[in-house]
C-alpha cells in the first residue's frame, strides 16, 4: 500500500506540477508525506521498503532510468524513511518525529547529492550535471532537495499521523510494541 500510494501520488504530482529543484535534476516532491506517514504508523521497515519500491515505480514511469533509480533514488528513500520510522518506533512524540524526519531527510538527500554526482562522473550525465561537475554541485542538489521536501515532512505528516493515532490507535506501531 505504501509503495503503490507513493508511486501513484508521485506520478500524479509530477504530471500536474512538473517542478524540478537542484538545477533541474530532482523533482519537487510533496509525495514524501506518504512514506513519512507509513514509517511512523507502521514502523521503519514498512516506511523504508515502501518508499524504495514506490520511488522505483514512479521513476520508471517518469524517466525510465532504472540504474539511476537503483543507485540514487531507491537507497536514498530507504534511508530517509527507515530513519524516520526508527526514531518513532518505540515512542511517538513530536520531538522524536521531527528529529527522525529531519535527520532522515538530510541523510537521504545527502545520499542523492553524493551518488548523483558520482553517477554523472562515471556513468552518464543527468540533466544539467555531467562529467567535470564539482562535488559542490552534488551538495547543491542535496541541499535544494532537502529544502524542497522538508516542509512536507515537518508540516503535513504530523497532523495526518495524529489523526490516524486518534482514529485507529491499535494500528500504530508504538501500541504494538507495548503488548
Amino acid at each position: 500500500m505504501n509503495a503503490a500510494s507513493y508511486a501513484a501520488v508521485g506520478v500524479f504530482v509530477s504530471y500536474f506540477v512538473p517542478l524540478y529543484v537542484g538545477g533541474g535534476i530532482v523533482r519537487f516532491w510533496p509525495p514524501v508525506l506518504v512514506p513519512g506517514v507509513f514509517a511512523v504508523v507502521f514502523g521503519p521497515t514498512v516506511g523504508g521498503l515502501g518508499a524504495a519500491i514506490g520511488i522505483f515505480i514512479s521513476d520508471m514511469f517518469l524517466h525510465g532510468n532504472a540504474l539511476l533509480s537503483l543507485m540514487v533514488g531507491v537507497p536514498a528513500n530507504f534511508i530517509m524513511f527507515y530513519l524516520t520510522g526508527l526514531f518513532t518506533k518505540r515512542k511517538l512524540t513530536l520531538v522524536r518525529y521531527l528529529a527522525g524526519g529531519i535527520l532522515g531527510n538530510a541523510a537521504g538527500c545527502l545520499w542523492i547529492g553524493v551518488t548523483l554526482w558520482a553517477f554523472t562522473q562515471y556513468i552518464t550525465p543527468v540533466g544539467t550535471m555531467g562529467p567535470g561537475a564539482s562535488v559542490t554541485a552534488g551538495l547543491f542538489v542535496a541541499a535544494t532537495t532537502f529544502l524542497a521536501q522538508i516542509p512536507f515532512v515537518v508540516l503535513l505528516v504530523p497532523p495526518i499521523v495524529y489523526a490516524v493515532a486518534r482514529i485507529y490507535p491499535d494500528m500504530m506501531v508504538q501500541s504494538r510494541q507495548t503488548r
